[in-house]
């Protein structure tokens, strides 16, 4: 961990990862001796939609090249700074519970550096076993965070075209079929692991950490100050009970556990199934969306995986669609 995470940098989208860094894997990916060129450019894809790192969509100005490179591709760099640039959006909105106090940089950090090695585990893994049935970006270079490399983390991938939905998009149940079979398969490959690729795989990121007794507070807080009246205030009160007791205090703790108690096998979980974690492609194929990739993040071994996905699928992806 690193503080130079949550620290403006000289390199691309204010990180620490130079121009010459990222150009450097890209060459080596491609077997090319091409540089990016004068007229490269860069864009942030990642604004307002995660913390934990920047996602560069960088379009080289291909130099001495062959027509075959790339027009363009990504680089995902982890960094807190998506997170210090929405709270400081949310300060000036008034919002003065995302102000970040040295502890919640030093989780976030955290947070950031077992994501990032989280993800490109998860992208070793299907790259062993799935056999190309699960469809996943292209893999072009990937930097993992160790006791040698403590802030230039870095994951190269292709850029895959796709319709930019957001995080309140809604996908009909007929279009997630697709991508739910692969999550299934990606959950049975789970079951194959060896030991030690286990061992890799945490079962909560930063839950434990993130919510002490003053944080809870300030979440709660924030929680009922962005209700705008028409949340009753008998549920709000139940929501907080729940959150507070139930899911804080002692359902973090039973996750830990829940496989010895309940006789179940764990599997492979991807446990954030937002839209924006699902690429289609920009035309539909007789009115459905098809699917371009998944996006991996925060897998994890969980108890009641298939049924944790399937639940924030219906919450997160498609909440007015009743099955």
């Amino acid at each position: 961990m690193s503080k130079l995470l949550s620290t403006p940098g000289d390199g691309i989208l204010k990180t620490h990862i130079s121009w010459e860094e990222i150009e450097q894997d890209a060459q080596n990916a491609l077997k090319t001796k091409a540089t990016f060129g004068p007229n490269k450019t860069v864009r942030n894809l990642s604004l307002s939609r995660g913390f934990t790192s920047r996602m560069a969509l960088i379009e080289p100005d291909w130099q001495n090249g062959e027509a075959r490179l790339p027009k363009a591709l990504i680089a995902k760099i982890p960094s807190v700074m998506n997170f210090l640039d929405f709270s400081e959006l949310m300060i000036q909105k008034g919002r003065d519970q995302w102000d970040s106090d040295d502890r919640m940089l030093e989780i976030w950090q955290s947070i950031c550096t077992e994501v990032h090695n989280n993800e490109c585990l998860a992208y070793e893994i299907i790259q062993k076993y799935a056999n190309g049935k699960i469809k996943i970006p292209l893999i072009m270079a990937m930097k993992k965070f160790d006791e040698h490399n403590t802030h230039k983390g870095n994951l190269m991938m292709e850029y895959v075209e796709s319709c930019e939905l957001q995080v309140y998009d809604n996908i009909t149940f007929e279009d997630m079929k697709e991508p739910l079979r692969m999550i299934a398969l990606f959950q049975v490959i789970g079951t194959k692991l060896d030991e030690e690729t286990k061992k890799k795989l945490p079962i909560n990121l930063g839950g434990r950490a993130m919510f002490n007794d003053e944080k809870r507070k300030q979440f709660l807080d924030q929680f009922r100050k962005f209700d705008s009246g028409y949340i009753p205030k008998e549920t709000l009160d139940k929501f907080s009970y729940i959150f507070e007791k139930e899911i804080v205090k002692k359902g973090v703790k039973r996750n830990d556990t829940l496989s010895d108690t309940l006789g179940i096998t764990k599997v492979l979980c991807h446990g954030d199934m937002w839209s924006t974690n699902l690429l289609w492609k920009k035309e539909k194929n007789n009115g459905r969306r098809e699917l371009a990739a998944i996006v991996l993040e925060r897998i994890r071994e969980k108890t009641l995986a298939m049924m944790e996905d399937v639940v924030e699928y219906y919450q997160k992806c498609h909440p007015d669609e009743k099955f």
